[in-house]
């Protein structure tokens, strides 16, 4: 049993924590332990360690002061059953990430005694370390999703603002500001005073169709405090306006696909006229940017009430070699209201967006697991796909996994593999054995779309406990190395000296 036990460290307190971003400044960290009783004394008794004062030692780190580490005074909590030790480091000049840091406890056992009659009592005075992980988390930065509206000309859309908290601090007053060239009806701004971390909003804004068909960029700004300081994020999107021939309207569904990968487009047909229409027959032009694996038509859709629609499902290959607004040509022929025949070219807009497809590679673990000590999980992420994945983020979770911050990764590039490297603390007491440890790739898309792609690890903890105390550290099998190097030496002396009275008897004779 070792002697301390930390029960909780981090940044504030355990019933006040913080998450500090670098240029935070000076932020108090604070690390709990639990004094365990062992046996000393004479006759036996139970008697519990008293730390006396820590050393958190986080060389080369941007966290340590000049002469490499911090120490702090044990201080009891009300219950005397556990102690805080407090540090106080300046994280304004850190970058995020988790920084390895070592941490020495001091603290003295007393043991009682009697001799001839007499009580004593005696000091002694030990030293124990434990590995921490100090981390700076990242600026915190929501998770924002836009939507792109498809609009028939010179009616009203829908521009749709997803705000995700996915930071472990709040947003306060959260502020959306949406900027188009189309104007937007109830105004450009919404806003709430919270939001909770965890949490999710939602803010619509109405956008007219007034401008001629084609593509308008729409832009949204979302501000917020945080963490003590304002902040605000860009994003973008764009409306979609078609027009409305003869009549007849287009729409396809999803309006967004990935080039140069498979996939299936829904076309959607529908009357906008006060009259039925029969006979309908659509046929598509080719396009150089979109291979219809069905072909090109006719396709009968037979009769359509007013307000009326159907769809056409296609399977399509997206064949450009870059993202950007292509769109499908329609030939509609049909009896009108009327009962003359008539013709209609529809216009149907399409997004060919790029895609990220990530997967893991020779993901393993550096070394072997042992209760209260620190494991690395180490690979390489390969994206096959045809855009970069953004903003990516690396996250450990199981059962055994503690003290485990996310690693910032960036973009990962197409047909680029790129290393990495993230490590968790085993608790302490772990039962050996064989736990899964799941590693997932959170990113997003040139759209801003969250993804993620996870590889489960099976991890097995070794049955392992670490000395309870130790005075002097020194590597292991050091002083049976200094005994073996004595001897060696001594019986280099001892004939060097017979080989010299052997050489002085000879040059006497």
């Amino acid at each position: 049993m070792p002697p301390l036990v930390v029960t909780y460290y981090g940044w504030g307190t355990p019933s006040s924590p913080a998450y500090p971003t670098p240029g935070s400044g000076v932020v108090p960290f604070t690390v709990e332990v639990v004094a365990n009783p062992t046996t000393g004394g004479s006759p036996a008794s139970v008697v519990p360690p008293v730390p006396r004062y820590a050393e958190l030692n986080l060389s080369g780190s941007p966290l340590t002061n000049s002469t490499g580490g911090l120490v702090a005074l044990a201080a009891p909590t009300p219950t005397g059953s556990s102690y805080y030790f407090t540090f106080y480091l300046n994280v304004s000049g850190a970058a995020p990430g988790a920084y390895q840091a070592t941490l020495t406890i001091y603290y003295s056992y007393t043991y009682a005694y009697a001799s001839s009659g007499q009580q004593s009592a005696s000091i002694y005075y030990y030293q124990w370390s434990d590995n921490l992980s100090v981390p700076v988390y990242p600026n915190p930065e929501p998770e924002v999703s836009v939507s792109a509206p498809t609009i028939v000309e010179g009616r009203e859309g829908t521009i749709v603002v997803n705000v995700t908290d996915a930071s472990p601090a709040a947003l306060q007053d959260l502020r959306v500001v949406v900027g188009s060239q189309l104007p937007l009806s109830g105004g450009n701004t919404s806003s709430i005073p919270y939001l909770a971390p965890g949490s999710s909003a939602s803010f619509h804004f109405g956008i007219l169709a007034t401008g001629a068909p084609g593509y308008y960029p729409v832009q949204v700004t979302v501000s917020y405090a945080c963490c003590g300081s304002a902040r605000s994020s860009t994003y973008y999107s764009r409306a979609d306006v078609v027009a409305q021939v003869g009549g007849l309207s287009a729409l396809a569904s999803p309006a967004s696909i990935p080039y140069q990968r498979n996939d299936t487009l829904s076309i959607t047909i529908t009357n906008e006229m006060g009259g039925a229409v029969r006979d309908l027959q659509v046929v598509l032009q080719p396009s150089p940017y979109l291979y219809v694996a069905q072909g090109y038509g006719p396709f009968d859709l037979g009769e359509l009430g007013p307000g009326g629609s159907r769809s056409i499902n296609l399977s399509v290959v997206p064949v450009a070699s870059a993202p950007g607004p292509v769109q499908l040509q329609l030939q509609a022929s049909y009896l009108g209201p009327g009962g003359a025949p008539e013709q209609a070219s529809l216009a149907v807009p399409v997004y060919l967006t790029g895609i990220a497809d990530v997967s893991f590679s020779q993901v393993g673990l550096a070394g072997p697991a042992y209760p209260g000590g620190q494991a690395q999980v180490s690979g390489i992420l390969v994206n096959t796909g045809t855009d970069s994945a953004y903003y990516g983020f690396l996250l450990l979770s199981g059962p055994i996994v503690q003290g485990y911050q996310p690693v910032y990764i960036g973009d990962l590039p197409v047909n680029s593999p790129t290393p990495f490297s993230a490590s968790f603390t085993v608790p302490p007491g772990t039962a050996p054995g064989t736990y899964p440890v799941n590693v997932t790739f959170s990113y997003q898309d040139e759209l801003g779309q969250l993804h993620s792609a996870s590889y489960l690890l099976a991890v097995q903890v070794l049955n392992y406990s670490q000395p309870a105390a130790q005075v002097a550290r020194r590597p292991p099998g050091t002083l049976a190395w200094i005994l073996v190097a004595a001897v060696i030496v001594a019986a280099a002396l001892a004939a060097l000296a017979a080989e010299r009275r052997r050489a002085r008897g000879v040059g006497g004779a």
